[in-house]
């Protein structure tokens, strides 16, 4: 890893970002519930995810890392079904389809896109742009369950959005027309 810190920009993207996913993920009256609080738990994992998968993949094959992730989810999802969960009596084609779903598309292509993307961008970046899932969750719930954006939300998806802009461009489009001032007058 090339022990690159976080610069200004991205810990203040962090922070801006953070409290953007709070204004989407709180109650209207600023409390949580269980299930997102699991979420905001979820998400510091994968934060944990995203940092060592920087630190330990970086010179590492991505199709690899993706199989060794797979497996390792999958034999801790197993441990975790048979101790917590009641095994179904029986399978329905919707059950089975929505299993392969989950098992193909939202875990083993999603990992294999993350590692061939972080294997070529900073985490400090890829962490703020991968906080836009939560805006994508809601959006997708306003659009097929017809949810209402309220102006939290709204604040919400603003912030995230701003997170990423101030990571992605360090906000250079507010300096730029100032340094070629500066250098026109100077000529």
């Amino acid at each position: 890893m090339d022990k690159k810190k976080p610069d200004n920009f991205n810990i203040i993207a962090a922070f801006v970002s953070i409290i953007g996913i709070g204004f989407v993920s709180l109650n209207g009256n600023f409390t949580i519930r269980v299930g997102d609080s699991f979420t905001l738990a979820g998400g510091v994992i994968y934060a944990a995810h995203m940092v060592a998968v920087a630190k330990f993949g970086k010179d590492k094959d991505p199709i690899l890392l993706t199989i060794l992730q797979f497996g390792y989810a999958a034999v801790f999802s197993w441990i975790v079904a048979l101790l917590f969960e009641d095994f179904p009596s029986e399978w329905s084609v919707g059950t089975i389809t929505g299993i392969l779903y989950l098992a193909v598309f939202a875990t083993s292509i999603a990992l294999l896109l993350q590692n061939v993307g972080q294997k070529y961008t900073n985490p400090a970046p890829a962490a703020i742009i991968l906080s836009l899932e939560s805006v994508f969750g809601v959006l997708f719930s306003v659009i097929f369950y017809h949810e209402s954006i309220t102006l939290r939300l709204f604040l919400g998806f603003l912030l995230i959005f701003f997170a990423v802009i101030i990571s992605e461009t360090k906000l250079s489009f507010l300096f730029k027309n100032k340094k070629v001032e500066i250098i026109s007058e100077d000529n």
